[in-house]
């Protein structure tokens, strides 16, 4: 079973989240983490009856660092890529990153 200390130098070391030829993370710069309430048994929230969102759940997204398609600038930026849909959730901080381990995980043997 791997721990989340285990899981979180995983990602910031993941292939995913470095340019081409470089050994710089962009892990943590693209990480995005929201603090949210949901319905409980949806994972989803409740926009109609906000009294409904009891269940607290952290969600994290993250963006791969690509360069720019201008080619004279070799500038890079973080792009939320919509093919790897790079998101998790989890009832803490540790779980969210647990399951997005897991997530890359499963998407890194999907291109093997």
């Amino acid at each position: 079973m791997i721990t989340f200390f285990d899981a979180w130098w995983h990602l910031q070391n993941h292939k995913l989240f470095k340019l081409t030829n470089s050994n710089v993370s962009f892990f943590d710069r693209g990480l995005d983490v929201n603090v949210v309430k949901v319905e409980p048994g949806t994972d989803a929230i409740d926009l109609e009856d906000d009294a409904k969102n009891t269940e607290l759940q952290v969600w994290l997204e993250v963006a791969t660092p690509e360069y720019e398609d201008d080619s004279y600038s070799g500038e890079w930026v973080l792009v939320n890529d919509i093919e790897l849909n790079l998101h998790a959730s989890g009832a803490t901080f540790e779980e969210a990153v647990l399951n997005l381990y897991h997530y890359v995980s499963d998407v890194e043997a999907k291109q093997k």
